[in-house]
């Protein structure tokens, strides 16, 4: 962490990984309604 600490504040933006990686045609493939695949929170960001 010392070595970023002259370059800290920093942000990173990754939304666009999240938005076009195929997760959600994927999903949907396999019969999961957009209601169902959901956005914050939703089926993509749960691990069980």
């Amino acid at each position: 962490m010392r070595a970023l600490s002259p370059r800290l504040p920093f942000r990173i933006q990754i939304s666009g990984h999240y938005q076009n990686n195929g997760q959600i045609a994927y999903l949907a493939s396999q019969g999961f309604t957009a209601f169902r695949i959901g956005g914050h929170a939703g089926i993509r960001d749960m691990s069980n």
